[in-house]
């Protein structure tokens, strides 16, 4: 095996002897630079997606669709290809590396929030890593569904708030009883008091 020299360190050429011979620091550098690589990689990839799909591009190699056209020159099927394309839609090289943990499919659903402002929002409140796909398009629909709520009550509170109150008329009929003292009130009462 060939053996290169670095500083003090002998090292073989061979993964094993790459594996044995590297500083943890220098690992993390290189998995520091490289996940960097794979949100720009997953990125281009998407957009490259799209931009064949928007071009036709695809029928410079005599492909009729873009859907063929991934399934059999990139072995990549449909509904990945779009999330790829809806991926590129959605997100920046600023958002993708923020977001490149997540994976396609997270980063797909997470796209259903469409303000960047309210997505970020939303990364910081739920932990999206340890989340399934599923629970994470579950708890965005939750929040959809908050939103709508929020908003129609918005609405509610705003018309309230501009509607003039609405003055109610009634009629007040209001019964007067006359007291009526009988002319022998005075009598009456002398033969009641006497009587007692």
């Amino acid at each position: 095996f060939p053996v290169t020299i670095r500083g003090s360190e002998i090292m073989d050429n061979t993964v094993e002897g790459l594996i044995e011979y590297k500083s943890l620091a220098t690992s993390e550098l290189i998995i520091s630079n490289n996940n960097n690589l794979i949100g720009l990689s997953l990125l281009n990839v998407c957009i490259e997606l799209k931009r064949i799909r928007d071009t036709k591009s695809y029928s410079e190699d005599g492909y009729t669709s873009f859907e063929s056209y991934v399934e059999e020159k990139q072995k990549i099927s449909r509904r990945q290809a779009y999330n790829f394309i809806t991926v590129a839609e959605n997100y920046t090289v600023q958002s993708i590396a923020q977001y490149q943990n997540f994976g396609i499919n997270k980063l797909v659903q997470l796209s259903q929030i469409e303000d960047e402002n309210k997505r970020i929002q939303f990364v910081e409140e739920n932990d999206v890593n340890e989340m399934t796909t599923r629970e994470l398009k579950e708890e965005i629909q939750k929040r959809k569904q908050l939103e709508i709520q929020n908003h129609a009550l918005q609405e509610t509170l705003a018309h309230v708030q501009n509607s003039r109150p609405e003055v109610i008329e009634k009629e007040v009929i209001k019964e007067v009883v006359k007291e009526v003292i009988p002319d022998d009130y005075e009598e009456l009462k002398r033969k009641y008091e006497s009587k007692s």
